[in-house]
């Protein structure tokens, strides 16, 4: 009996340092380009510099991701076409005439202390996409509900 709850106790550990990594965050970076009234995130501050670029201006942060690959990803989608940006846990729905740009960052599965909920605001006026940790709208956009989370 002994031997049984030796091995019980010996694969729970081992599984629990396999699923215990240690976590890189990313911060992920908000900019605004007043022109083209497009929003856009990144997790790389060196994509538009810390001061911006291309008419894009730094407007802060709104949060952290993970880089670990076990949790919930967050997808960044480009449309061509307009230049507008749209991140989703649902990488395989987004809008027509989008195309996949690569993964923003991960977060746990489900909301979870300490994770923060971002909403998702649509403007059809300029075809863009804001995120924001707060509910409270932006003019001439509307409330999608929560699109990610972010530490």
């Amino acid at each position: 009996m002994k031997k049984i709850y030796l091995v019980l106790l010996f694969a729970l550990i081992s599984g629990l340092s396999n699923t215990v990594k240690a976590q890189t965050m990313v911060t992920i970076y908000q900019y605004y380009n007043a022109t083209h009234h497009k929003h856009f995130y990144t997790n790389n501050l060196n994509e538009l510099g810390p001061n911006g670029s291309g008419g894009f201006v730094y407007q802060g942060s709104i949060g952290q991701l993970s880089s670990n690959f076990n949790n919930t990803a967050v997808y960044r989608f480009v449309n061509p076409s307009t230049g507008a940006h749209y991140y989703t846990t649902h990488g395989n729905t987004y809008p027509a005439g989008f195309q996949l740009e690569g993964v923003l960052g991960y977060y746990q599965g489900s909301p979870a202390y300490p994770t923060i909920p971002v909403y998702e605001f649509y403007s059809s006026t300029n075809s863009d996409y804001y995120y924001s940790q707060s509910q409270t709208d932006l003019s001439g956009y509307i409330l999608n509900g929560i699109s990610f989370y972010v530490y």
